[in-house]
């Protein structure tokens, strides 16, 4: 006991001094560069998804022959699930036959250098103002290429809604939330367009020499990789309004729905980055790919690697790592419930011993789980940003439900709930859910450090597991006591899908 008691006073001391504060690093895409060359675009030709082709497919629309059998709902289904369901199974239809016949009015694409360098694009009624600095950017970069793509898709999905509402439909207005960056990824993950090779759109320009020439951006498979591509494409779809006034150079001002590129609003990694910073921890690759982990988990959980890839692949493929993280069984990865019937304290007990099992793998070395535990130094700080991220969420009320004592009332389950509501108060990093996440996580790392400061014979379950216990049942996971066999799971009500 007298080690126990030792660690005790140092945690105690540490804690009581530790600053409050320290510095955001606020991770960002990068914008496109100005161009400052005399080259001008002259005509866009991009007809994905309006016209099948044999490279690109129009998603949930395989086989012509299934839009006249009115026992096949999957099309309507799946495009109501993008655009709204409001809108009625007729426009689709209408849509989906002038598709086929290649009667689908078009957009008209107009370039401009109206818009600011992260600014990619806008729709206003039928017509798409793209960046000029877009276009000039991708002609020798295939991370522009990419970037070119997605914003040229997204705003086709802007038309296509555009379409249903005003043209196949009266409903008119827009879809709730974005249904461009929702429409791109169905669109990509139909063709594969993260696996292969391919062309999207043809650009005739004119040089600063007066020549007409043309080019076809590509993307390659390999650049960006799969996963910085995927990376792009999940957890995209934020709270953000995508509408903006803009005014045109001919004076006339117009609302339109924008593709923006927008901060990553990595709430773990800001949040980890200044606990680490504030308790003296480096913060590298090890902790960035472990609080990020249990969003984008990797077979292997000891490779010290996310997978972003498999993740939005498998998102919605039952079984799977990333649909049971999500969806599924391993939901108390985020500090919510998983699927079936348990009790509050239930869960807690799983989320602690889970806790228990990846701190002794950070801060011991052994074999198991699909590889070597801490091979060398500190790579047990991989295993410490999968606690992080785990606690952290605790304190986010789309995950768990407290009391004004911090005491937990519900766990609450993802299924029931808007992925956009529950989105929201994780990208608020200034909130008190915020700052109590902060204060924990600078206790698990100050825990973590101490341990790892003395010499193997204090590095022992029965030395450390104590008091990680003590810490996740007292302060990070106590529950108000008349909570603690209550099913956990459903959701408030601000939440609610």
């Amino acid at each position: 006991m007298h080690l126990i008691e030792y660690l005790m006073d140092i945690l105690s001391k540490i804690f009581s001094t530790q600053s409050q504060k320290s510095s955001t690093n606020n991770i960002d895409e990068k914008s496109i560069p100005e161009s400052h060359s005399k080259i001008k675009i002259l005509s866009v030709e991009c007809l994905l998804y309006l016209q099948p082709t044999p490279e690109f497919k129009t998603p949930f629309f395989d086989i012509p022959q299934s839009i006249e059998n009115e026992s096949s709902s999957n099309n309507s289904t799946v495009l109501h699930s993008i655009f709204g369901k409001d809108i009625q199974d007729e426009a689709i239809k209408k849509l989906m036959l002038d598709i086929q016949e290649q009667t689908v009015p078009l957009p008209l694409w107009k370039v401009t250098d109206i818009l600011t360098s992260k600014e990619g694009a806008f729709h206003d009624s039928g017509c798409i103002y793209i960046n000029e600095d877009f276009i000039l950017s991708a002609e020798d970069s295939p991370q522009n290429a990419w970037t070119l793509f997605r914003v040229m898709i997204e705003e086709i999905g802007h038309f296509v809604d555009y379409l249903l509402r005003n043209k196949y439909d009266t409903l008119q207005g827009d879809a709730k939330g974005d249904e461009g960056t929702r429409f791109a990824n169905a669109f990509i993950y139909h063709n594969k367009l993260l696996q292969r090779d391919f062309h999207f759109a043809n650009f005739h320009m004119q040089t600063d020499t007066g020549e007409i020439k043309s080019f076809r951006p590509q993307i390659l498979k390999q650049s960006p990789t799969e996963d910085e591509k995927a990376k792009t494409l999940l957890y995209t779809e934020d709270s953000s309004d995508d509408h903006a006034a803009v005014m045109l150079n001919n004076g006339k001002q117009v609302v339109g729905e924008f593709f923006k590129i927008r901060g990553g609003g990595a709430i773990h990694e800001n949040l980890t980055l200044k606990a680490a910073k504030a308790v003296n921890i480096v913060y590298d690759y090890r902790l960035d790919e472990g609080c990020a982990w249990p969003d984008v988990p990797c077979e292997n959980g000891n490779s010290i690697e996310t997978c972003y890839f498999n993740t939005w692949r498998n998102l919605n493929k039952p079984g799977t790592l990333a649909y049971e993280s999500h969806h599924g069984s391993k939901q108390y990865w985020h500090s919510m419930a998983p699927t079936g019937e348990h009790t509050n304290q239930e869960v807690i007990e799983t989320i602690i011993e889970q806790v228990k099992i990846w701190f002794q793998m950070a801060v011991e070395r052994g074999e198991g789980d699909g590889g070597f535990w801490n091979k060398t130094g500190d790579d047990g700080l991989f295993h410490i940003g999968k606690i992080l991220h785990m606690v952290q969420d605790s304190f986010s009320p789309s995950h768990i439900s407290r009391n004004n004592s911090n005491e937990i009332m519900q766990i609450q389950g993802y299924n029931l709930q808007d992925a956009r509501k529950h989105g929201k108060p994780d990208k608020q990093g200034d909130s008190p859910y915020a700052l109590n996440a902060l204060k924990y996580s600078k206790k698990v790392l100050t825990l973590y450090k101490v341990i790892k400061a003395h010499d193997s014979s204090l590095q022992i379950p029965n030395i450390y597991l104590p008091l990680l216990e003590d810490l996740l049942r007292d302060e990070i996971y106590m529950i108000q006591s008349d909570r603690k066999d209550v099913l956990a799971g459903g959701t408030l009500d601000e939440f609610k899908g």
